[in-house]
């Protein structure tokens, strides 16, 4: 009898040792594939008729197998178009024992205005993934632009500095915030309604300051960091001059040495002839 039980335990063990092994050389740990389309993204306008299609499906596999999955195709359909497979995909291994398959192409000649785009994956384990974005083509859309114009990047010997800025679109919504180093917290800024486009950030303490600037546009979102510093010491603020006064009386100083060099020479020469 107990021979017997260890006999079936024995087959047991060696059933279970084979379907792992199965289950690693087939490649069925695969426990899930996400897909996503990382360009075009669908967050901004294409400028040109010309954009890089890239998708990417990454494997998530079990903590027990890490063996690269098996027979994967990435496909794509594009508007009314038929699916059409991506070749020559690119397969590299996570930290964590995940993976990632890229597939890329170029869409060329896309017409002007919106387009549909879906993804297909799928392995030899079974697993299937899609997923769709849309996007629009616009030759002459203009991305979204701000320039500050003031303050620059540099220091300012007065507390009131102004602030200037232009954005290429209607403001819906935007912020001014700015924060004096080292500390986390805002410097209090007069609040006004956007669009703020001319003010004075005023009664600035000494300091460096961090300026960000934000606004949403029928373009999108934009945002600029300004770092600046403030500097109201008398001794900062006319440091020119005082280099200047500095220089001129080196100048004086060296040209009444030679004069008075000259002079008690001249006094000598005179002394000698005299005698």
């Amino acid at each position: 009898m107990f021979k017997k039980i260890i006999s079936l335990t024995f087959i047991i063990a060696v059933a279970l040792a084979l379907a792992y092994a199965t289950d690693v050389s087939m490649g069925e740990s695969i426990e899930e594939a996400t897909i996503r389309i990382v360009s075009p993204s669908g967050k901004q306008v294409e400028r040109n008729t010309t954009v890089e299609l890239r998708i990417t499906v990454v494997f998530a596999m079990s903590d027990r197998v890490r063996a690269a999955p098996k027979g994967v195709e990435i496909s794509y359909k594009l508007d009314n178009d038929s699916i059409t497979p991506l070749n020559d995909l690119e397969m590299f291994q996570w930290s964590n024992g995940w993976w990632e398959v890229q597939g890329k192409t170029l869409l060329v000649d896309l017409a002007e205005g919106s387009h549909k785009l879906t993804a297909y994956s799928t392995s030899s384990a079974g697993l299937k993934a899609n997923t769709t974005t849309n996007f629009t083509v616009d030759t002459s859309y203009e991305y979204p632009k701000l320039s500050v114009l003031s303050p620059q990047n540099k220091n300012y010997t007065t507390s009131e500095v102004p602030l200037v800025f232009y954005v290429n679109g209607n403001i819906s919504d935007g912020y001014v915030d700015l924060s004096i180093s080292p500390y986390l917290s805002s410097y209090p800024i007069p609040n006004k309604p956007f669009p703020i486009n001319n003010m004075t950030l005023s009664e600035l303490k000494d300091g460096d300051y961090k300026l960000y600037i934000g606004a949403t546009t029928e373009r999108g979102r934009i945002d600029q960091i300004i770092e600046f510093s403030v500097n109201t010491n008398f001794l900062y603020k006319n440091q020119q001059i005082l280099i200047t006064i500095g220089i001129i009386a080196i100048v004086l100083t060296i040209l009444a040495l030679i004069k008075y060099k000259r002079d008690k020479t001249e006094k000598l020469v005179s002394k000698q002839s005299f005698l």
